[in-house]
């Protein structure tokens, strides 16, 4: 099987110009930080904001990947942990 060719989108793209990028976001990434906090992510006007996160890029497929993981159980340590430690010193737990 042939690995499938990955267009380079920006083939000219400097560091710098994605600095410039990362910067120009701050003041939308400050302005919407309590919608954030509520909503328990950036929220969608970021990400319409960020070319790395526009329909069909790599980035954007990372963001969704990412975003299915947060609701998998192995990602709510808060939750296990406690439950795993019960576990481990023969307590009651929720999880077997």
């Amino acid at each position: 099987m042939r690995a499938q060719e990955v267009p380079v989108p920006e083939p000219d793209l400097t560091p710098e110009t994605v600095i410039g990028r990362a910067r120009a976001l701050i003041p939308a990434i400050r302005a919407q930080q309590d919608e954030a906090e509520r909503l328990g992510h950036h929220t969608p006007e970021l990400d319409r904001q960020s070319s790395a996160a526009k329909r069909g890029t790599r980035m954007q497929r990372y963001y969704r990947d990412v975003a299915m993981y947060r609701g998998h159980i192995a990602a709510q340590d808060l939750t296990t942990a406690g439950e795993l430690a019960r576990a481990h010193f023969g307590l009651p737990d929720s999880l077997f």
